[in-house]
């Protein structure tokens, strides 16, 4: 249940592209301060289509994506200045240090002046990146750092919202658990979280409620704990649709 104001919003959202059918069907969720939120699905299931309309890159075919109370699609420059939103689309320098490639994305996000001298580096220790790897090329250091560093760039900005589109897509199973660790550490700092996943075991691991996505609709929402009681074929009906091998 939600705690306190609702800092995400999804209300009755849904939206299709052309004539390819419902990516989204009538979406609904609340995401508040110190709650990781998952929406789990499989490829197709809607989860990358909510990312973009929280991010204002298309405008609802019906209903409101809002950050803070202003809404995604008639507001997002000051949305943007609510949220830090991280997709895999979204690339760091590989040739550039650790502490420059936060510096450069802060700046893009509007953090012109850290809060203090030593800002970026703390942002960066707060995610266990050790200091040893903030002047070395990214290139060197391999995929996982890349997602820290996106979640350091989350502590640095003091954003009130993070969406966070597949976070652990192509990191091997060292660079999820640092993510996750991360992740959960977030909850300390106060801010709403929402995280698109096609990955269960992390979803658990994470998420403080996950909603099940299955062909643009919710099909659940439950924590944790109630996910993990279901049996294996229920849950992989209720995931995929289709019935289990």
């Amino acid at each position: 249940m939600l705690d306190g104001p609702a800092i995400i919003e999804a209300r009755s959202l849904t939206h299709w592209y052309g004539s390819q059918g419902l990516a989204l069907d009538d979406l609904s969720f609340v995401v508040g301060r110190g709650e990781v939120f998952c929406l789990l699905g499989g490829s197709g299931a809607g989860k990358t289509t909510t990312a973009n309309l929280f991010m204002s890159h298309y405008v609802p075919r019906a209903g409101r994506a809002s950050i803070c109370g202003l809404d995604c699609a008639v507001d997002p420059i000051a949305v943007r200045r609510q949220a830090v939103f991280v997709t895999p689309n979204m690339s760091f320098h590989p040739q550039f240090s650790a502490f420059d490639n936060l510096m450069l994305f802060a700046r893009m996000a509007g953090v012109c002046r850290p809060s203090h001298p030593d800002a970026a580096e703390d942002a960066m220790r707060s995610v266990g990146i050790a200091d040893r790897c903030f002047d070395q090329p990214l290139a060197e250091l391999g995929r996982a750092i890349s997602v820290l560093l996106w979640l350091a760039l989350v502590n640095l900005r003091d954003a009130p919202a993070v969406i966070m589109d597949e976070p652990t897509a192509g990191v091997d199973a060292e660079g999820a658990r640092l993510a996750t660790e991360a992740l959960r550490d977030l909850r300390q700092f106060n801010r709403a979280v929402l995280v698109t996943t096609a990955d269960a075991h992390f979803a658990t691991q994470v998420g403080d409620r996950i909603a099940v996505l299955r062909s643009g609709r919710k099909t659940s929402e439950q924590t944790p704990a109630e996910l993990l009681q279901r049996n294996l074929n229920e849950f992989f009906v209720m995931y995929s649709g289709a019935a289990a091998p």
